[in-house]
């Protein structure tokens, strides 16, 4: 059964239907642009010219409501809310819009589902984590408002009324000095926001935080442009690497604005910030960082060796290593900088100069447990596994509750095919460290090894669980689903894999062999020719390529990949099979 007000408006449209005013462009852009009684008319004229229908008629609803709304009519505004969503139940903002009107009436709950619906339909949509955080607040359940500023700032980092928010949350859990970097964050991009103006000045003065204080709810803030704003306090959080990524990047962006620092200071400003936001993942932002830092003061050997991370991050490691020789040359021959470029060596598969670098790391600092770790992973790349288990047990030794220690050990066992010993080591690097998401991968590698695909997949549940972008994990769930033949769900993560990583071959070629064993041979082939042409020398994906042309009945194409395959791995047994097969088969025609 409908609610009366949604019967009233229903006949309120069919009776403006019938009287079919002239619609005015200006009535709908007075309905959305002005405030108060002028927005109400102009949204009146609009309704009652039955030119709207749909998600169209919803907005100019949801606008008056929002001009109800500002005339504190809340339960007009919550009528006309109401219609919206009726009008259009997708409609994020109308529910946002709702969720505001009921904080204002204290009424909590009814907020809450309606910000849940708001997030359900659009999930980036930062306005409304903010504003189910100030009920929260309101609640006095400081935790969770937290966790919805925080989200509002990653999906806005401009978002300088969330900093605010945050730092009342702060504040009211007695975390003062907290509190007033949130405040300092807030006013670097909105120097003229009364509310972080009024707590940054209240917990200066180390008076008493205000009783009651209230969040105002928002139903669509705009993003505010950075501003500058300079003080000792910022430079210490701008270069604070242990303060919150965000309160970082705001912070150093202000000073950056203001520009009032020589060019060395500056380019520090610049590598703080570019640290920042490789702390969050952003690695562009952080390389961009990173170059203006160099280009600011060219002898800057930190910038030269924080790039060249970067690059090793995104998989560009020759560019990785010109920076970090650049590092060492500038005179940074530290354990860390060779310990960096050994990373780069090993991505390239590079393994002696990798182990040269690993080696002159610990020799520089022979408590660098990770650097025997490392080490011992490169040996037993190049199956030299004696001295890699000494490296381990080396690490292990120096750091016995190091869980990447036992975790790295394990990798080793495992490629010794010593599966239930590395399962050990996985079992107790996941003790040591709960959210260590590699482990659960790592464990979850060897249980598929051992063909215990149940435990597999728990496990790589937990991996993706704690790093929702871990494409390793979804790939090799969806290698798990399929030796279950659980086409579906393996079709599922190996796409998902794709979307995270579109460059990698085995990914392609995962993919190829679901649509293979549904009998969709010709997007199979789509697939292998892509893992392919990402990586030429790629055998798995010439034999799978043939089994698809077999599939097919296209022997002849087959016998082609499948020698293909055999040239570059002539070990590879489904490519002998495959050649084999097609040999032994009735002649293909000539």
């Amino acid at each position: 059964m409908r609610e009366r007000g949604g019967i009233v408006a229903v006949l309120f449209l069919l009776t403006a239907a019938l009287l079919a005013p002239q619609a005015r462009a200006e009535d709908r852009a007075t309905c959305k642009n002005e405030s108060g009684d002028a927005a109400i008319a102009g949204c009146n004229s609009a309704i009652a010219s039955g030119e709207y229908k749909g998600h169209d008629l919803a907005v100019l609803f949801s606008n008056r409501g929002n001009a109800y709304y500002d005339k504190k009519d809340h339960d007009r505004a919550i009528a006309d809310y109401n219609v919206a969503i009726e009008l259009d139940p997708k409609y994020a903002h109308a529910f946002n819009n709702r969720g505001s009107a009921y904080i204002a009436k204290k009424d909590y709950d009814r907020a809450i589902v309606d910000y849940n619906k708001a997030i359900e339909l659009d999930p980036k949509y930062s306005e409304a984590f903010n504003n189910r955080g100030n009920v929260y607040f309101a609640k006095k359940n400081y935790d969770r408002a937290i966790a919805d500023y925080d989200k509002a700032i990653e999906l806005n980092p401009k978002y300088a009324l969330a900093y605010a928010a945050r730092a009342l949350a702060y504040e009211g859990k007695g975390e003062r000095g907290r509190a007033l970097v949130e405040f300092e964050a807030a006013l670097a991009i909105d120097p003229k926001l009364q509310l972080a103006l009024d707590g940054r000045d209240r917990i200066r003065k180390s008076g008493p935080a205000a009783a009651g204080s209230t969040v105002p709810a928002q139903k669509g803030a705009k993003d505010a442009q950075t501003a500058p704003v300079s003080s000792a306090a910022d430079e210490a959080t701008c270069r604070n690497n242990s303060s919150p990524p965000d309160v970082a990047i705001a912070t150093c962006s202000g000073l950056i604005a203001a520009a009032k620092g020589t060019p060395v200071i500056l380019a520090s400003q610049y590598l703080s910030r570019g640290f920042a936001y490789w702390r969050k993942g952003q690695l562009d932002q952080a390389s961009n960082d990173y170059s203006e830092a160099i280009r600011l003061d060219p002898k800057n050997a930190a910038a030269y060796n924080d790039r060249g991370v970067a690059y090793t991050r995104k998989g560009q490691f020759d560019q990785a290593i010109v920076d970090l020789n650049e590092a060492i040359g500038l005179g940074l021959k530290t354990a860390t900088v060779y310990y960096n470029r050994a990373q780069a060596y090993w991505g390239k598969e590079q393994f002696d100069q990798a182990i040269a670098d690993y080696s002159e790391a610990v020799r520089l600092n022979p408590e660098l447990a990770v650097g025997y770790a490392e080490r011992g992973l490169a040996y037993a790349r190049k199956g030299q596994f004696d001295q890699a288990m000494a490296d381990h047990n080396e690490a292990i030794r120096r750091e016995p509750k190091n869980a990447s220690a036992y975790n790295l050990r394990g990798s080793t066992y495992a490629r010794q095919s010593l599966f239930d010993q590395a399962i050990a080591d996985y079992n107790e690097a996941i003790r040591l460290n709960p959210e260590l998401a590699g482990a659960y991968h790592n464990r979850g590698q060897a249980y598929v090894a051992k063909e215990q695909f149940d435990q597999a997949i728990v496990d790589l549940n937990e991996a993706i669980r704690l790093n929702p972008k871990y494409t390793s994990a979804y790939n090799l769930r969806g290698v798990a689903y399929f030796r279950k033949v659980e086409l579906e769900r393996a079709f599922t993560d190996f796409t998902e894999a794709i979307r995270l990583d579109p460059k990698n071959a085995s990914f392609h070629s995962n993919l190829g062999r679901v649509y293979e064993r549904q009998g969709r041979f010709d997007e199979a082939l789509a697939e292998h020719d892509v893992a392919i042409r990402l990586n030429p020398k790629f055998a798995i994906a010439y034999a799978d390529r043939g089994l698809a042309y077999e599939g097919k009945g296209d022997r002849a194409r087959a016998l082609v990949e499948f020698e293909a395959a055999l040239s570059i791995d002539p070990k590879l047994q489904r490519a002998i099979e495959g050649r084999d097969r097609v040999r032994a088969s009735s002649p293909a025609p000539k």
